[in-house]
């Protein structure tokens, strides 16, 4: 989504409060949670609702996820 606007890692980590390495882990898919703050910034910079990106995965039949 970076790339399709024209903007690195590093762009988009100055313009908002996301930390450079926070920001490699989110875009490589190496973290498991984000907090409210870090959803909130990213969704204010691309000017996107959070229900446009997030998924929920369906329950195992244990009633993990």
């Amino acid at each position: 989504m970076l790339a399709e606007r024209g903007l690195s890692e590093r762009q988009f980590a100055l313009a908002t409060i996301i930390m450079v390495g926070t920001l490699y882990q989110i875009c490589n898919n190496k973290t498991e949670r984000l907090a409210l703050k870090t959803i909130e910034a990213i969704c204010n910079e691309l000017n996107l609702d959070p229900s446009d990106r997030i998924k929920r995965k369906k329950e195992k039949e244990n009633g993990t996820l």
